[in-house]
């Protein structure tokens, strides 16, 4: 295995351990009484982000003939950024996980 190769697999199964981690880590924390400020939750961003990622909904058709695509809709995005964090803190738990399984299988 290159040595390119064995950093990458490195560093998804250290970004897997530290995803895996946020959660227990923060909960540990906050039982501290001492510890008066807090919050874990996805933003759309913020100085004290673990991380900031830029994503957005691709939706689009073709059809055969037509070399053209087209989006389906369109969203106003100051709604679908509130929205979209709202419902990824609804499941904030479930998707740090999920990513961390996903940097680990792709480690292995």
């Amino acid at each position: 295995m290159s040595q390119e190769k064995l950093d990458e697999v490195r560093n998804l199964l250290d970004t897997a351990k530290r995803l895996e981690g946020i959660v227990p880590k923060y909960r540990e924390a906050i039982s501290d009484s001492r510890c008066d400020k807090h919050n874990l939750t996805f933003a759309a961003g913020s100085d004290m982000s673990v991380f900031l990622v830029q994503v957005g909904l691709t939706c689009y058709t073709g059809y055969y003939g037509n070399s053209g695509c087209s989006t389906m809709t369109s969203v106003d995005k100051g709604l679908a950024q509130k929205y979209l964090v709202g419902a990824l803190n609804l499941r904030l738990e479930s998707i740090l996980k999920d990513m961390a399984m996903l940097a680990r299988k792709d480690g292995a």
